[in-house]
């Protein structure tokens, strides 16, 4: 088997149940400043040595009554987690396409999830052999092919019941690219681990 190729990356970081809490509760206070238009700046925030790691990617998912609200983040170059969380905070709250702009009145109403990403390793192989290499809720999907690209985090695979061959076809429609693609030779496939935490909204107390 064409074992996944492991490219030099950032460590993951090893979270205790406070570094989470506070990298949480800054997200909220992030997506609250751009939600009202102030200036959004994580450096006003005390992560300390935590804003320096860099990350091959954060995501910030906001969901109402559930549902999806928004999904923005950044993926690929290692970036310290402090900025990356900085401009994914913003930008889910006006920048995901699939959505309106978030406003005031819906903070209450929403769950946020910090998805910090790491051990990003390019899969190869024949389908078969590409399909063993994904496990449903450990890995994301990131496909690139004829200047398309799409990400899926690990938790969509579960939240939708996908098994791997749908994982696969799903972030090539997420490319919008046909659902077979993931089999191409010439496509550059990728899996990722993520460590995803959160809650409900969290106020400013």
């Amino acid at each position: 088997m064409d074992v996944a190729d492991k490219s030099a990356q950032p460590d993951p970081l090893d979270l205790t149940a406070e570094h989470r809490e506070l990298l949480y509760w800054v997200a909220c206070r992030l997506v609250e400043r751009a939600v009202r238009g102030g200036r959004v700046a994580v450096s006003e925030y005390s992560l300390g040595q935590l804003a320096d790691h860099p990350l091959v990617g954060v995501f910030v998912t906001l969901r109402k009554n559930r549902e999806l609200r928004g999904c923005i983040g950044n993926f690929g170059t290692a970036t310290p987690l402090g900025s990356a969380l900085e401009q994914a905070a913003a930008g889910v709250v006006s920048h995901d396409p699939r959505f309106p702009p978030v406003n005031s009145d819906e903070l209450p109403n929403l769950t946020l999830t910090v998805s910090l990403l790491h051990n990003r390793e390019r899969i190869k192989g024949s389908p078969a052999e590409r399909i063993s290499q994904v496990s449903i809720g450990q890995h994301g999907l990131d496909i690139q092919y004829q200047g398309r690209k799409g990400l899926l985090l690990p938790s969509v695979a579960t939240d939708f019941g996908l098994d791997a061959v749908g994982f696969l076809q799903a972030v090539c429609r997420k490319a919008n690219l046909p659902d077979d693609v993931w089999q191409h030779p010439d496509a550059l496939l990728y899996r990722f681990s993520a460590t995803a935490f959160g809650g409900p909204w969290k106020p400013n107390e």
